[in-house]
């Protein structure tokens, strides 16, 4: 036995996985097929081609056409309930998933029936596996009329029945200023939504900085460049704001030089609240147990603070206290059991 094999069966909670980047491709060429869409996309091999084998400079591109080939509701469920089947299998008992129903023009669908859509496959999913998701609303920034209409839907009372527990902003971080964002941002914080902001890809360290500044959110994803600046993590730790990265999104974007290179041990040493995700784990060729050992090798983690930040997810999710209570024992039995099974000379 092993950290690696402690770390494959330890309970957890995953806050940081997009729906988008974590189709079966097997599916999704399946859907494409019932569709012709090989037949009237020109260049169809190409792209999956690219799917298979990301350009990840392209990766916008990538995401937008492959789930264009997405049209109906039942192909939405499916893609909800692959996903939380592939989560149980990592030994995930809780998700918050990403969600963005801009990727899916051809499904001419509201949100309320976006959500009906997904939701079937989210409870097949939990009567079958006993796994639990809930959904982050997604919207690019570079249409902020769509993430003011965004945030003020996540914040009604069908977008609670729906189980939708957050808002996020996502795409290209050059294309608008944080500010554009304060008045939902706001709103979003008032109804005490999570709010989540992906930083860091094209405005590194002073985008993170005007974003903290400006709206205030509850987590930001890839944060890139934050491990250069001292001030910008005093920011972050001031403002208590979870940081959730995936290890092979930095090193396969480039944005560390290797994975000996990841600052998992400098962030968690200047008090910097930290989980990893698997973002977008078909593209990233991932999964969240391999995130878990990839930061525990760059990090020179012990099995005390892998465990920690296992907790923390769970400690920093939506669950009302009370759940969160419940399953931090549960974690806490097993991962014991586990540490005398797998880490027990």
């Amino acid at each position: 036995m092993s950290l690696r094999s402690f770390i494959e069966a330890m309970p957890k909670a995953e806050l940081n996985v997009q729906l988008e980047g974590s189709f079966e491709i097997s599916r999704l060429l399946f859907i494409s097929e019932q569709y012709e869409i090989p037949e009237t996309l020109k260049h169809y091999n190409d792209w999956v081609g690219l799917i298979r084998k990301p350009d990840y400079a392209r990766l916008y591109d990538i995401l937008r056409v492959a789930n264009s080939w997405v049209r109906d509701g039942d192909d939405l469920s499916r893609l909800a309930y692959d996903l939380a089947t592939k989560l149980h299998k990592q030994r995930v008992r809780y998700a918050e998933v990403g969600v963005c129903p801009a990727y899916y023009p051809d499904c001419a669908l509201d949100f309320e029936g976006f959500f009906a859509a997904i939701n079937d496959g989210r409870q097949r999913a939990e009567r079958a596996w006993g796994i639990r998701m809930q959904w982050i609303l997604n919207a690019f920034r570079d249409d902020p009329r769509r993430v003011e209409d965004t945030v003020r839907w996540g914040s009604s009372i069908p977008a609670q029945r729906a189980g939708v527990i957050g808002v996020g902003l996502i795409g290209r971080d050059d294309v608008q200023s944080p500010v554009q964002f304060e008045k939902p941002f706001r709103s979003a914080e008032k109804r005490d939504l999570v709010r989540v902001v992906r930083v860091g890809e094209l405005t590194g360290r002073a985008g993170l900085s005007d974003t903290l500044a400006s709206l205030n959110p509850s987590r930001i994803l890839d944060a890139r460049e934050l491990w250069e600046d001292d001030e910008v993590i005093a920011q972050v730790v001031q403002q208590s704001v979870l940081i959730s990265f995936s290890p092979s999104r930095l090193v396969k974007q480039k944005w560390v030089e290797n994975p000996t290179k990841l600052p998992i041990r400098k962030l968690l040493d200047h008090g910097v609240k930290l989980v990893v995700g698997s973002d977008q784990p078909t593209l990233y060729q991932t999964n969240l147990n391999q995130e878990y050992i990839l930061a525990a090798e760059a990090g020179s983690l012990s099995s005390e603070e892998i465990t920690d930040m296992a907790l923390s997810a769970l400690a920093h999710s939506a669950l009302p206290e009370e759940e969160k209570e419940s399953l931090r024992q549960i974690f806490r039995s097993e991962i014991d059991t586990l540490v005398a099974e797998h880490l027990t000379s």
